[in-house]
């Protein structure tokens, strides 16, 4: 059973500390003999740092054994708890996925079947154009073909977009300039073949006070082809949240000295 702390145990070591630092700011070192002073000085801290521990370390480990005894026992009423807490999100966070998942299922459908839709009504309004164009012969009787064909046909939004863009080519080319109409052409065929929109699959219904987010468990199982992707600016040096400074430090005593670091000389004296 330990006894407890008293002030005036306090009060009577605090006498004996609180000098030191004063003190040993004083002192002067320019001399061998003053070297000799340094080390009783240091002799006599490590006294005082004795009586230090002497006089709080029994009530610092009987604090910290009280401290995970309480801490201990908490955790046997808390265990459960978190257990079935984790339980019960992972089940949520398992069924959002699943949703999430089909959704993508439904989507990825919904996109193949509007591409496939949106191929016939191209083809249509690709066929219908070329049907305008073989009754002419010449440039000018094809851009005429056309300008009728806008203002009196009824035509769709696809069929109508891309006569206007034929048009634009055409006129570029008896303008003579082969080039533009060439880039035009490409522009009109990436044009017809722009995938067709397709809005977000609706997921689960959300719940109110539920909600959840994406996030990933990692592994770096290649450090070495992840430093060079910070190398390479495909991530920010703070990716590596510690560094081994007691290995560069090994390296700098063996005179290895690494870019990137800045190295500080000092000595460490031991006084024994």
């Amino acid at each position: 059973m330990t006894t407890a702390l008293t002030t005036a145990a306090t009060d009577s070591l605090k006498a004996e500390v609180s000098p030191v630092k004063a003190n040993a700011q004083k002192l002067v070192i320019s001399e061998a003999q003053h070297v000799e002073a340094a080390r009783d000085f240091i002799r006599t801290i490590k006294e005082r740092r004795n009586k230090v521990d002497a006089t709080f370390d029994i009530h610092i480990k009987a604090a910290h054994a009280a401290h995970k005894a309480l801490v201990a026992t908490k955790k046997t009423f808390t265990d459960d708890l978190d257990d079935a807490e984790r339980i019960i999100k992972g089940k949520v966070g398992a069924y959002q996925l699943e949703c999430e998942r089909l959704a993508k299922i439904e989507q990825e459908k919904a996109r193949i079947a509007a591409e496939a839709e949106q191929r016939k009504i191209v083809e249509a309004a690709q066929k219908k154009i070329a049907a305008t164009l073989a009754k002419s012969g010449t440039v000018n009787e094809k851009i005429a073909y056309l300008e009728y064909s806008l203002i009196h046909d009824s035509l769709d939004d696809t069929t109508r977009g891309l006569c206007e863009r034929q048009l634009e080519v055409l006129r570029l080319q008896l303008q003579g300039l082969e080039d533009k109409a060439a880039v035009a052409q490409r522009k009109a065929e990436e044009a017809a073949e722009a995938p067709a929109y397709i809005p977000p699959a609706a997921v689960a219904e959300k719940t109110a006070g539920v909600s959840g987010k994406k996030t990933y468990l990692v592994t770096v199982t290649e450090p070495m082809t992840l430093i060079k992707a910070i190398a390479d600016g495909k991530g920010s040096a703070g990716l590596v949240k510690a560094w081994d400074e007691t290995m560069i430090k090994k390296l700098a005593l063996m005179g290895i000295f690494l870019p990137g670091v800045q190295y500080q000389e000092e000595r460490i004296v031991s006084v024994r």
